[in-house]
């Protein structure tokens, strides 16, 4: 005889002790959660093959939201609309209404305030970490209360080997579109306190996200400034760096000339456009009749700023001479070495790329060098795939092309930034 049970609560050590004796099998929400290939085949039939892949990223191989929306685009009529009083979710082709409503009779209903509470003020988190959403929360609980979130599975995938949480997108997204006005109110709050825990970790992308998410847009100029400015370039990467300007809009990055450096410095990173030179002189007024330049660390980065200029003029120069003001970021960057390696890093990069030019090909082997220790020491994280360039450049300038060939081929591939972050100005120089 087989019995099924399907039940909500946990297991206790009864059926623990079927299960040891082999008379017992748990079927749990994981191993009925689809994977996207297994839902990819489910709505293949009545959806075409984009919108079925909306769907099964959307739903995240919950069994209910799939066959739901199944069942809705095999009751549709082509090219007559749904004739269905649903609401259309515009990335994919859930029934969200249908769902939401299943989520607060058969899920929210059933829980206790408390943790009702806890999932509303976590909500916008992608990740629920008991150490962020205690900060978030002005408490000390969530470990307990995330604990508990064990019994949601599958809208709530917990990891138990460092208890953090994830809210599946229809769970969460339910609970932002139905939070009640008081939760609303207070989420600004929790954000700019979220913001300022995850600034205190050096995660500066979500916490600038949050403040921004919070209407403080000063709290996040002041984050990035804090973060390094121009220094971001050399643990951030360009591509990474214009992700998190571009979170700010212009009227705030206008008032803010260490972060009008920072956006110079990118677009000469990855466009070279023109009136940089003009853009750069006012910025130095700027700095210049407020009093910035004194401050060792805005004059630091004036100077930085003006190193990556010169590649700029190097392009349109007929007389052009870079080792003095190379020679001036180089030092700077080396007396703030031992408190701040990023503006090493990046004027030991500038450098190499008027070495490679110009040479002695000799001083470029020991600038990679001192580059390559310094990433080592963490001070490169997203700028990786500039050493395989580097070596392959200097490969490239005694002649050993093979070296230089087989530098790119073996290690650009196998570069797991390189290949997520593409960088035009890294491309032309693998080219």
């Amino acid at each position: 005889v087989h019995l099924p049970v399907a039940g909500r609560d946990s297991l206790d050590p009864a059926f623990t002790r079927l299960q040891l004796a082999g008379l017992a099998r748990h079927i749990d929400a994981e191993v009925l959660r689809f994977s996207r290939d297994e839902a990819l085949s489910l709505l293949t039939s009545v959806l075409p093959a984009r919108e079925a892949g909306q769907v099964a990223d959307y739903a995240q191989g919950w069994p209910f939201a799939l066959q739901l929306a199944r069942l809705c685009a095999a009751g549709q009529v082509p090219g007559q609309g749904t004739g269905l009083d649903w609401e259309m979710d515009p990335r994919a082709r859930i029934p969200r209404r249908q769902v939401f409503e299943y989520l607060a009779r058969e899920v929210i209903g059933r829980l206790p305030p408390v943790l009702r509470t806890f999932l509303d003020d976590v909500a916008e988190l992608d990740t629920i970490d008991p150490a962020l959403a205690d900060a978030m929360r002005d408490c000390n609980d969530s470990l307990v209360l995330i604990r508990q979130l064990v019994q949601l599975k599958p809208v709530v995938t917990v990891d138990e080997s460092q208890w953090r949480a994830r809210l599946q997108p229809l769970m969460r997204d339910h609970l932002l579109d139905s939070a009640a006005p008081a939760v609303v109110a207070r989420r600004a709050s929790l954000r700019l306190r979220a913001a300022q825990h995850l600034a205190q970790h050096h995660q500066w992308h979500e916490a600038v996200s949050h403040a921004v998410a919070a209407g403080q847009l000063d709290i996040a100029a002041d984050l990035i400034e804090q973060a390094g400015a121009v220094r971001l370039f050399a643990d951030e990467g360009a591509l990474r760096t214009r992700l998190l300007i571009g979170q700010l809009p212009e009227a705030t990055l206008r008032r803010r000339p260490r972060l009008r450096l920072l956006r110079l410095g990118h677009l000469l990173a990855e466009r070279n456009p023109a009136g940089v030179v003009q853009e750069f002189t006012r910025i130095e007024g700027l700095l210049r009749d407020s009093g910035g330049v004194a401050d060792p660390v805005v004059h630091a980065e004036l100077e930085l700023t003006r190193c990556m200029l010169l590649i700029h003029q190097s392009e349109r120069d007929l007389r052009f001479a870079p080792w003095s003001a190379l020679a001036e970021g180089h030092r700077l960057g080396r007396a703030e070495a031992l408190n701040d390696a990023r503006m090493l890093a990046i004027t030991l990069a500038l450098e190499l790329l008027f070495l490679h030019r110009y040479g002695p090909y000799e001083r470029a082997e020991r600038r990679t060098r001192e580059i390559e220790q310094l990433h080592l020491q963490g001070a490169y994280t997203f700028n990786s795939p500039w050493l395989w360039i580097y070596r392959a450049r200097n490969a490239l300038a005694q002649g050993r092309l093979d070296d230089a060939e087989r530098t790119l081929l073996e290690t650009l591939p196998a570069d797991t930034i390189y290949v997520n972050f593409r960088q035009d100005s890294l491309g032309q120089l693998v080219q």
